[in-house]
Formats: C-alpha cells, sequence, structure tokens
C-alpha cells in the first residue's frame, strides 16, 4: 500500500531553518519529496512587514530537491538562498516551502572520482 502525506505550505524567515522530516510522523519507509520551494516577498506575513516590494518571487524547488528529496530528514539554512534573490537588495525575503512524505526507499550512492593521466 502506497501512502503520501502532505505538509502544509510553511513561511521560513531569513534567519531560520527550513527543516523537513518524515521521521516524527510516518514509518522509517517514507522519504521527502519537496513538492514547493519559492523564496523572495511573496507577502506580508510573519516574516516582513509592510507591502514594499511584496510580490518578487523566485522558484528555487530545484535548490530544496538537490539536498531533501529522497531522504527522511533535512536541513537547509534560509540564508544559504541569499545569493538567489530576485528582489531589490535592501529588503528582506523569506522562504515559502512544502513537502510531502512518500513511502519509498532510501538509496545511497556511492561515486567514485576517476583522474584521467595523459603521458606526453
Amino acid at each position: 500500500m502506497s501512502c503520501v502525506v502532505s505538509s502544509a505550505v510553511v513561511d521560513y524567515c531569513l534567519n531560520e531553518w527550513f527543516n523537513a522530516t518524515c521521521l516524527d510522523r510516518h514509518p522509517a519507509d517514507h522519504v521527502i519529496v519537496m513538492t514547493s520551494a519559492r523564496f523572495g516577498r511573496m507577502s506580508s506575513g510573519r516574516c516582513i512587514s509592510g507591502e514594499m516590494d511584496v510580490g518578487c518571487v523566485k522558484d528555487v524547488l530545484t535548490q530544496l530537491d538537490a539536498p531533501c528529496s529522497g531522504r527522511v530528514q533535512c536541513f537547509v539554512s534560509v540564508r544559504s538562498l541569499v545569493e538567489l534573490h530576485p528582489c531589490q537588495k535592501d529588503f528582506v525575503s523569506y522562504l515559502e516551502a512544502s513537502y510531502d512524505c512518500v513511502q519509498g526507499t532510501v538509496y545511497r550512492a556511492i561515486c567514485f572520482r576517476f583522474a584521467l593521466w595523459f603521458l606526453r
């Protein structure tokens, strides 16, 4: 039986950490699948006040997919996304993200780095 449990879209302020986990709500056979991740000034609320420069946004799903999707838990500093800042530089942005916990298996890949030597 396959089971998917979705998380709500949550705001994470610039000085906070995005913490996704399937450990506390699901058996060990569930992994994270990121469903949305946006960085910017989507709307006034918990992380920003006022309406100045609201509406600028960048999709950062790819940046959260790599460290989170396929794992049982991940932590990402919102501050690590600052280089992707889509808004006027003087304004603080925040992360808005959600994920699903999907029944699956965690596979660990082992990569080997090969060096090629050329003789002259």
